[in-house]
């Protein structure tokens, strides 16, 4: 009997297999649980982030980029037929832009196609006068 287990002692790279306890936990139940780290950790990981080859990238850590309010005090109305419509909401809303529902036309100061019933001084603007605001970060001439 000793030979035998001192062959099998040899077969296994000089361990001998120990019998599992049935009082000892599972591998999982061993494991710790750890939290997901805080949003304070996360920003601070973005800081020091890098592109990938080695390089860091610069990225602010205490500031958050915001986009700049080039439509403030611009009231558009943009009517759902329009092509592009969802995507020019967007844009026009995160830019800081009000949308006029289509009730309050006459309250609007831009408006976009044809609408009759718009106040005499509203401005009349194409989808590409709000790409071209975002483009050049400011309001320009109506297009």
């Amino acid at each position: 009997m000793v030979e035998l287990i001192s062959l099998n002692c040899v077969r296994l790279g000089g361990k001998i297999p120990q019998p599992k306890k049935k009082d000892e936990p599972a591998k999982a139940e061993k494991r710790k649980i750890v939290s997901p780290p805080s949003v304070d950790s996360k920003k601070a990981k973005l800081s020091s982030a890098s592109n990938g080859n080695g390089h860091s990238v610069a990225q602010p850590s205490s500031t958050t980029k915001t986009l700049l309010d080039i439509f403030t005090g611009v009231r558009l109305y943009l009517p759902a037929s329009l092509e592009e419509f969802s995507k020019l909401r967007r844009y026009f809303v995160a830019y800081d832009g009000d949308l006029v529902p289509e009730f309050d036309v006459p309250s609007a100061t831009h408006v976009m196609g044809d609408v009759p019933e718009c106040a005499e001084d509203a401005k009349h603007v194409t989808p590409r006068w709000i790409w071209e605001c975002i483009k050049r970060r400011r309001l320009v001439a109506p297009c």
